[in-house]
């Protein structure tokens, strides 16, 4: 057989607040306070008492509540942990801005110098050339920035300036028909330019040139004084 179960402190306590608003409301009169108990608490019992005090006369009985309630409130409503925020905040969208970046290459420069060693007209490549790349943004179709990703390097050639003084060929003082005449090639190939003389007795001619070329002079006889004829660059 199971034994008597056991009332709590909250219980009792309702119990008492309950049975002492029924005693009012029916018009019970106490002359005293008094304690409602069904069950005597023992003398170390923690379990509260709720006091009944006798109404004045004329006036009704009321139940003493216990601490913290307000007699004629009800329980206030439980909060449910979501903070009201007024006013409420309006949002505005607005159009963002459109950003592009792309990247465009940079040509490289190309530096020359002489070379005496080298011949002229010959070139000759140093270092090869390398082009840069900057990175450039757009902000609604406008550029905003560039950025430097790798800086061209420039293309280094040499130039030769090394010529080769001009030189004869196919000297000739001869007599053809009777007549003298003289032939020579002026061997030229780097166009540095030469001033030719032909002396033959009274006979002289001098030229003016650049490049290779032949020169052919007939002589008069009657200014051959001299057998010997002379041809000479400058």
């Amino acid at each position: 057989m199971a034994g008597p179960e056991r009332v709590t402190g909250t219980q009792y306590r309702r119990a008492l607040v309950t049975l002492a608003a029924v005693l009012v409301v029916g018009g019970a009169s106490l002359t005293s306070p008094s304690v409602l108990s069904s069950h005597p608490a023992s003398p170390n019992s923690n379990v509260p008492t709720v006091p009944i005090a006798s109404p004045t006369p004329g006036a009704s009985a009321s139940p003493v509540l216990p601490p913290g309630t307000v007699a004629g409130t009800a329980d206030p409503p439980e909060s449910s942990g979501v903070p009201t925020i007024s006013p409420t905040p309006t949002v505005t969208m607005t159009n963002m801005p459109v950003i592009k970046v792309k990247r465009v290459s940079v040509p490289f420069t190309t530096v020359t110098r002489k070379d005496p060693q080298l011949a002229k007209g010959q070139t000759k490549v140093l270092r090869a050339g390398v082009a840069g790349l900057n990175e450039l943004t757009y902000t609604d179709g406008k550029l905003t920035s560039t950025k430097v990703v790798r800086k061209p390097v420039s293309k280094l050639v040499s130039i030769g300036t090394r010529t080769t003084k001009p030189w004869l060929t196919g000297q000739q003082c001869v007599f053809e028909r009777h007549a003298p005449v003289v032939r020579v090639t002026v061997n030229d190939p780097d166009k540095v330019g030469y001033h030719l003389w032909i002396v033959w007795g009274e006979n002289k001619r001098d030229y003016k040139a650049s490049g290779t070329k032949s020169f052919e002079f007939q002589a008069e006889w009657q200014k051959l004084r001299w057998t010997n004829c002379g041809i000479w660059l400058s």
